[in-house]
């Protein structure tokens, strides 16, 4: 039902680049890239990924073109589901049994649901402090950078991690729940 739902969601997402400002990115954000000290956090590494067998004027050139930063804001979402996986993933190991127990499961699923919340809260706050509201698209840029960032993850996946590819394919599916047309959502409606 996704391979329906997502190729018609990404045409309706696609949103109005007058909308959207275009900064640098980080290129590479994921937890890995935040130091949490003394109540501030600063994000390392803004190299960013360089692609295996990638030339590298091409690769400079890809780190200083300017893009949405709801492409980075994407990533750290999916370093989020990420870690949920790893903690189930931990969790099974570590009870050498056959899978964490439901209350386990729902408290991953929990913490997951409200480290998301807090990130897109505390963002939206500090962009609105910064710059106003929120532009028009900003909801449509975030579902389309997020499933970008998915489906680019099912890629990398497939070619060196098999088995942590269910983390990308769970969130395809949950883009396209989130976004079948009979809903009439995006991923900050809810």
């Amino acid at each position: 039902q996704a391979r329906a739902v997502l190729p018609a969601a990404v045409r309706a997402l696609a949103p109005d680049p007058a909308g959207l400002l275009a900064t640098r990115l980080h290129g590479d954000l994921h937890l890995g890239q935040v130091l949490v000290a003394i109540g501030d956090a600063q994000l390392l590494d803004f190299e960013g990924d360089i692609l295996p067998g990638a030339a590298l004027g091409a690769a400079l050139g890809r780190r200083r073109a300017k893009g949405s930063a709801w492409q980075d804001v994407a990533a750290l979402l999916h370093s989020l589901d990420r870690a949920a996986a790893v903690a189930a993933a931990t969790e099974e190991s570590a009870t050498a049994t056959a899978a964490p127990t439901p209350r386990r499961t729902a408290l991953i699923a929990a913490w997951r649901a409200a480290a998301e919340e807090a990130f897109l809260s505390a963002y939206r706050t500090t962009w609105e402090a910064e710059a106003g509201t929120l532009p028009p698209g900003a909801a449509a840029a975030l579902d389309l950078f997020r499933i970008e960032e998915a489906a680019s993850q099912v890629l990398a996946e497939a070619e060196s991690r098999a088995a942590w590819l269910h983390v990308p394919v769970l969130a395809l599916a949950e883009a396209a729940a989130r976004l079948r047309p009979d809903t009439g959502m995006s991923a900050t409606d809810e």
